[in-house]
């Protein structure tokens, strides 16, 4: 019985640490200074769009302080790499809720994003005994992380964007 308990936990752990990883992939940057709002793409003056702009809204936030970090990625090679992330977002909590809006390339495709809500805004996922989190995380599509991070197309989404894309805090 011990010896299954202790594998149940240190499998626990290692799916934490991956989370862990996400995080640290989504704190690389600072918050950003109040700004107009951001149109879906701009373009230059042959027509063609010179990015993208994707926004992702964060729901389900334990609280008003701190930041929402994150990541987008655009593959599974990198996924969820702390330097895999194409852009990065920091942005503060308003009313338990988020939105992290990415300027990426103007190339369609998959893409998956990642986040951390750094409550304490000290730019780190922070984690307890055995990596056990203690600040909420969350992947795009809600796509869930069980003993390691989400698959890459559980998170995914099509970009130019169809249909908003959300995701839901778990603490």
């Amino acid at each position: 019985m011990s010896s299954l308990v202790t594998r149940r936990t240190l499998q626990a752990a290692l799916g934490v640490v991956a989370v862990s990883c996400l995080a640290l992939a989504a704190s690389a940057q600072t918050p950003p200074t109040k700004r107009a709002p951001t149109p879906s793409s701009t373009t230059a003056p042959s027509g063609a769009p010179t990015t993208f702009t994707v926004d992702i809204r964060m729901k389900g936030l334990h609280g008003t302080r701190g930041l929402v970090r994150g990541g987008i990625y655009n593959g599974t090679a990198h996924w969820p790499e702390a330097d895999g992330s194409i852009a990065n977002c920091a942005v503060p909590v308003r009313g338990r809720e988020a939105t992290c809006t990415f300027s990426i390339p103007p190339r369609p495709g998959v893409y998956a994003a990642a986040f951390f809500h750094d409550e304490d805004s000290d730019r780190e996922f922070d984690t307890g005994f055995l990596g056990i989190p203690l600040e909420g995380y969350a992947f795009s599509r809600d796509a869930h992380a069980a003993l390691s991070a989400p698959s890459f197309a559980s998170a995914a989404f099509r970009v130019p964007l169809r249909t908003p894309v959300s995701a839901t805090m778990r603490y």
